[in-house]
């Protein structure tokens, strides 16, 4: 369970290229993903 938000913000960094700074960039991406 611990290891289900951590994996989500790694796969940010990748998609997005920055993570948290990307996220807002991604988010849009990730929403449907989620």
């Amino acid at each position: 369970m611990s290891t289900t938000p951590l994996f989500t913000e790694f796969s940010l960094s990748r998609v997005g290229g920055g993570g948290l700074r990307n996220k807002k960039r991604t988010h849009s991406r990730i929403e449907p993903l989620e």
